[in-house]
């Protein structure tokens, strides 16, 4: 089976990219099969890249706030709920109703 070398300038920085693939595979691709289907010996960043030309690193670098923040919001949340543990287990009494004894 052909292979054919696809090249693709990234369109954020500029360099140039290039995957190899399976002539079939694209055609199959391009009349509409699901990427990941088409392709599924191909890694993430090499679908994204014959998808939009987006390099890896310049597609890490668009999410990587978003990523940090869905850590840091997580990160918080699970500190919340051990506060939370943490009260309960240290007043018992009262998050049930009674309260503790002097």
């Amino acid at each position: 089976m052909p292979l054919l070398h696809v090249k693709k300038a990234c369109p954020l920085c500029r360099k140039q990219q290039s995957v190899f693939v399976k002539k079939e595979q694209l055609e199959k691709w391009e009349n509409g099969m699901l990427i990941q289907t088409a392709f599924p010996e191909l890694s993430v960043s090499q679908r994204e890249l014959l998808q939009t030309g987006t390099c890896n690193a310049c597609w890490d670098n668009m999410f990587k706030e978003s990523f940090e923040n869905e850590i840091k919001e997580k990160v918080s949340h699970e500190e919340e709920i051990q506060d939370i543990i943490d009260d309960i287990n240290n007043n018992t009494e009262s998050w049930f109703g009674k309260e503790p004894k002097p």
